[in-house]
């Protein structure tokens, strides 16, 4: 077995023994982060160490092959059962989200959607959302982040000596071809080199330095708020140590 595979057998382990625990208690304990599980989803792994723009963030990975619809109708029924303060919307195009806001502790909890292939990847997750409104932290100075970024989200995970870095952001009024070359260049004058390797197809374009991966992907997206501009959508992820993520082809 593969350092990748062996790695996401083991978050799916303990992600399993988890929610095996959580089944196993009492009635009204088969939730996360106050949502509760999706019938039926596959753990896939938990994100205990994971921060987003330097605040921590709670979530949990879960798999299904039900229609995205059908699952964000469970969890918009679930937070009206609980009269809850509905929240929802999509981060992007295809990236749709379903939650409510808990205003004693300020937290956003949410359950986000969005297909891998033929089937979904359901995220549970729990944070306080003020340092999205006004971040402040340091992007890493080997993520070829370019100078026009607007909206930069950066998030962080650990995993023992692994880690992973993904930044999102937008580009007004440039071509995602244009921007994949800008994000290339700057790449390049940081150390990085173009990979070709089957592990990333799908997932964007790869650059490998030294024990580190750089996957970039660039995607048009409407501004849903400001009709006539185009935005390109960009995620940098830097993984470290074996470059394991889970693939839209599994």
């Amino acid at each position: 077995m593969s350092g990748s595979n062996a790695k996401r057998l083991g978050f799916e382990i303990g992600a399993s023994l988890a929610c095996l625990l959580l089944l196993a208690s009492p009635a009204g304990a088969q939730e996360l982060f106050g949502l509760p599980l999706y019938p039926g989803a596959r753990p896939m792994t938990s994100l205990d160490n994971m921060r987003v723009n330097g605040a921590p963030l709670q979530a949990a990975v879960f798999l299904s092959r039900d229609d995205t619809q059908a699952i964000l109708d469970f969890y918009r029924e679930a937070v009206r059962q609980r009269k809850l303060e509905l929240l929802e919307g999509q981060f992007s195009a295809g990236r749709r989200y379903v939650g409510f806001l808990d205003r004693a502790s300020s937290r956003v909890h949410l359950a986000t959607v969005y297909s891998m292939g033929p089937q979904r990847l359901i995220i549970l997750s729990a944070m306080n959302p003020a340092p999205l409104l006004s971040p402040d932290f340091d992007v890493p100075d080997d993520l070829p982040v370019l100078d026009e970024a607007e909206g930069l989200t950066l998030s962080e995970d650990e995993h023992g000596a692994d880690s992973e870095v993904t930044a999102t952001f937008l580009i007004r009024n440039k071509k995602p071809e244009a921007v994949q070359a800008a994000i290339a260049e700057r790449a390049s004058r940081q150390g990085w080199k173009p990979e070709e390797t089957p592990q990333y197809r799908g997932l964007g374009s790869a650059f490998r330095n030294g024990d580190k991966t750089l996957l970039v992907r660039c995607e048009l997206e409407k501004s849903a708020r400001s009709r006539g501009i185009e935005y390109t959508r960009v995620h940098l992820i830097r993984l470290k140590a074996d470059g394991s993520t889970i693939s839209p082809e599994e």
